[in-house]
């Protein structure tokens, strides 16, 4: 495959296997080894670079994402004046040691400052929460950022630095395979009718999944069909009141846009990373059918309902419908899932937590979401997800309602039979994250927080 793209400012063409990482590509392509490998699933950070300005992890990346997009690498960034900032605040607060992970330190420091001019310590910690640092114990990095987000700040009120970046554009003309790009959802579906193919738009779980170990290009089965750069599965819409979302929306997306449930956004700002979630898409998060999708707990609570579409078809089903076991779903070889429809509802109360050994890994080890309204003093609506606890989201609407209706009083008087039948549907499983008595213990704890809650409302 014939990849054009722009790397360190520089315009470069190369021809290369669509499912190479782009962590290789950089390294053994092009020896830029201020990218590095650490981990190879997106946990550590040593190899993120700037995508389009976005901090992104290089090793989740393949090949055809990066058609006509923008690379930046530390070898670049080391020359420009807000580089040398950081450079100097670094050394100040003593925030590095032995530099392995400083190179990603440094690149995740650019992408947050190039987003967010002021940020503040809890947003620095969310910059950083993909980075691992086994030296420092992070309080000088976050020290080091702080410092360099008021050198480069005063070097802006002095003119020192351009506020405004000139941000080099590739050439039209550049592209001389551009007719062989994807644009359109129906250039997809044309696809699909006559091909299998895996389709990628964030790719950050089939990079993952498909790995053969390091600077080995992972192995797919079905050639690969990249959508992520398809405008009309990037938008966001309020229609009849109902939130449409692109199907490659991703997460990063979603937690800055104004009509995305604060629950929702809750669930998401505790999912990955954030430069992986600058890749991650939720219909990616909806296609893997993990039963520990961050996001399925929800959309299983408000009963959210997911367009297939086909060359010749288009239907709507509910996302519980859609979902039948671990990455196993109904949809078919030549359909698409295009979008993702939520009703827009008010809660009296809202209700989300997540168990999980660190606050960037991918994988919960057991959520819960719970959503209750009330009229007349009764409980109106109600709603309660479990994730990782079964082999698809656990949710039970012969239980709820059972509630509905019911003052606090009532309600509180069958509290020990609600968990009875709830103990019965969880059926966790014990693996490397966790034994099954853990889960189960900690998803009634969460129920018991969430009754406890509309008890005192």
């Amino acid at each position: 495959m014939k990849i054009n793209f722009e790397l360190n400012n520089k315009l470069e063409t190369i021809q290369v296997a669509p499912e190479k990482r782009l962590l290789d590509i950089l390294r053994n392509d092009f020896g830029l080894t201020s990218v590095k490998e650490g981990c190879g699933e997106g946990e550590c950070g040593a190899c993120v670079v700037l995508l389009d300005g976005k901090a992104v992890n290089s090793c989740l990346i393949s090949a055809g994402m990066i058609e006509g997009r923008s690379i930046l690498t530390l070898e670049e960034f080391n020359k420009t004046k807000e580089y040398k900032l950081i450079e100097k605040s670094f050394l100040e607060a003593g925030s590095v040691q032995c530099g392995f992970c400083t190179s990603g330190m440094v690149m995740s420091t650019a992408g947050l400052l190039s987003v967010n001019s002021k940020p503040n310590e809890s947003e620095i910690k969310e910059a950083l929460s993909g980075n691992l640092c086994r030296c420092t114990g992070y309080q000088m990095i976050v020290e080091g950022v702080q410092l360099a987000v008021e050198k480069i700040n005063l070097a802006k009120s002095q003119k020192i630095l351009a506020t405004n970046k000139n941000e080099q554009k590739l050439t039209e003309n550049y592209f001389s395979n551009k007719e062989k790009r994807i644009n359109s959802i129906d250039e997809v579906l044309e696809i699909l009718d006559n091909n299998s193919m895996t389709i990628i738009s964030g790719g950050t779980d089939l990079m993952v999944k498909h790995s053969r170990g390091h600077e080995v290009k992972p192995k797919f089965e079905k050639p690969l069909l990249f959508i992520g750069n398809i405008d009309k599965l990037k938008k966001i819409e309020v229609r009849n009141k109902k939130i449409h979302i692109g199907s490659a929306v991703t997460l990063n997306e979603l937690l800055v846009h104004k009509d995305i449930p604060n629950i929702l956004k809750k669930s998401i700002s505790e999912m990955a990373s954030f430069p992986t979630r600058n890749l991650a898409t939720i219909g990616g998060n909806i296609i893997n059918a993990s039963p520990a999708g961050d996001t399925l707990p929800f959309l299983y609570s408000v009963d959210a309902e997911l367009i297939l579409k086909s060359k010749s078809n288009e239907r709507i089903i509910r996302i519980d419908k859609f979902i039948y076991g671990p990455g196993k779903t109904i949809i078919n070889d030549n359909e698409l899932l295009t979008e993702i429809i939520i009703p827009i509802n008010d809660f009296d109360i809202e209700y989300y937590k997540k168990a999980g050994s660190r606050k960037a890994m991918t994988l919960s080890k057991a959520s819960f979401f719970g959503l209750a309204k009330f009229k007349n003093d009764k409980l109106s609506d109600i709603k309660m997800a479990f994730g990782s606890v079964s082999k698809t989201v656990v949710r039970s609407a012969e239980i709820e309602n059972k509630l509905i209706g019911k003052s606090r009083q009532e309600i509180q008087e069958i509290f020990s039979d609600i968990f009875i039948e709830y103990d019965k549907l969880i059926k966790p499983i014990d693996d490397s994250r966790s034994s099954k008595e853990y889960r189960r213990d900690v998803c009634l704890r969460m129920l018991g927080e969430f009754l406890g809650k509309i008890n005192l409302y």
